[in-house]
């Protein structure tokens, strides 16, 4: 009988054993789980500087790559974190400075934009910038100048005829707003002519049909770019200056 209850007694130790075993396991899991590793923090807080601001990287990689955003298995995980960081900085700014209504955040297979509406920026006809404009694009510029990556300003219009004493159309309005905007970069934040390019294109690109003020609002704005790559960017500069070829030939 006593030997019995010594049995008993023994196996009730190595179970308990084992069970203090598994339990110490796995609270060592989970603490794992929770602690926040960080060399791997430090590298994705520094991999926007990494992705966008080397100065050793040659003038024809982008920094995001030329592959789709929504092809995450063929995009390296640095330049998706790069990209993530660069739209989290400019969401960040837009919804603490309460600009939702003016300004939006688009990615697509070429850019990482920026839509801010014209009014924010200029007087109902005019390519001056505001004083509320020189605001807005100050907050921005830092974050733009980080990217080594192209930047393509566009201007944008809606289809309301324009003749005044400063413009006979609007693709005129539009492209005296780029280079306005384009001007203010170069002299705030000195951009490089490489770096930096425009154009206008009038009532030409509508994001929405021009048939009400509301959508004719919408249509009112200049794009900001962040190019993915030099290849793609390239294009639209080579019809620019095709097309101003043509135009002093005209004139």
């Amino acid at each position: 009988m006593g030997k019995k209850f010594q049995t008993e007694v023994e196996n009730f130790y190595v179970s308990f054993s084992d069970l203090l075993s598994l339990l110490l396991i796995f609270f060592v899991y989970l603490f794992s789980m929770s602690t926040i590793d960080p060399v791997k923090y430090t590298e994705s807080s520094e991999s926007i500087s990494e992705q966008f601001s080397s100065k050793d990287k040659p003038a024809s990689s982008g920094a995001f790559g030329k592959t789709d955003p929504s092809d995450s298995a063929e995009q390296s995980p640095e330049s998706r974190t790069a990209e993530g960081i660069l739209v989290g900085k400019l969401n960040a700014y837009i919804s603490k400075e309460k600009l939702e209504d003016q300004a939006k955040v688009k990615v697509d297979s070429k850019a990482v934009k920026v839509v801010l509406s014209a009014p924010i920026l200029f007087e109902s006809g005019s390519a001056h910038l505001s004083e509320e404009g020189y605001q807005l694009l100050r907050k921005f510029g830092p974050v733009f100048k980080e990217v080594t990556n192209p930047v393509v300003i566009e201007g944008h219009t809606d289809d309301v005829p324009i003749h005044n004493a400063d413009f006979d159309s609007n693709w005129e309005l539009s492209f005296q707003r780029t280079l306005s905007v384009m001007k203010f970069f170069v002299g705030q934040f000195k951009f490089t002519p490489n770096q930096l390019s425009g154009t206008g294109y009038g009532e030409y690109r509508p994001l929405v049909p021009n048939s009400s003020d509301a959508n004719r609002a919408r249509n009112r704005r200049i794009e900001i770019s962040i190019m993915r790559d030099y290849e793609t960017s390239a294009k639209p500069a080579e019809t620019v200056a095709s097309s101003a070829d043509s135009t002093t030939t005209k004139h």
